[in-house]
């Protein structure tokens, strides 16, 4: 298993932890958004991966191929994890900001979506993931988001500015 790595913001924009997760909770609640809830515990074998936020871009570390489709998990203390199994990268958590999987190439988020089978949000919730990104410092301009229904059905493509 990989190391979870806390993000760390571009200097312009160098808050601590708790003041990104209270940023974070509090432009949720602005838009409407509270903490998503667990509605799957069923144990999940998972693997955390490491990483780090330069320049904007995700840098996996420790792997011969860093492109692909990982899930990820914000918590509600605004860590943001990747690997596998969101309700591992979430340390069994409750409650999360944030939980689907992300498509990256050299570096760049390509797609975001809101597949979680342990969290299922909901698409009005997912709509705020690409805002939570950007605010710990990952670059999501061009990246499609991809909503799906608890069912499973894509139902909407948006392609983020």
């Amino acid at each position: 298993m990989g190391q979870k790595f806390s993000v760390a913001l571009p200097s312009s924009k160098l808050m601590s932890g708790a003041a990104v997760a209270d940023d974070l909770v509090r432009s949720g609640e602005k838009a409407g958004q509270h903490l998503i809830r667990l509605k799957d515990a069923t144990p999940q074998l998972g693997e955390t991966l490491g990483f780090s936020i330069r320049e904007s871009k995700i840098l996996l570390s420790g792997r011969a191929v860093t492109h692909g489709r990982f899930d990820f998990v914000i918590s509600k203390n605004g860590q943001l994890s990747l690997g596998a199994g969101r309700h591992t990268l979430s340390g069994g958590a409750k409650e999360v900001l944030a939980a689907g999987q992300l498509k990256i190439y050299n570096g760049q988020i390509t797609r975001i979506n809101n597949w979680s089978g342990h969290y299922q949000p909901s698409i009005e919730e997912s709509k705020l993931f690409p805002d939570l990104l950007r605010k710990l410092g990952v670059n999501v301009s061009g990246a499609k988001l991809q909503l799906y229904n608890r069912e499973g059905q894509l139902i909407e493509t948006i392609s983020l500015p």
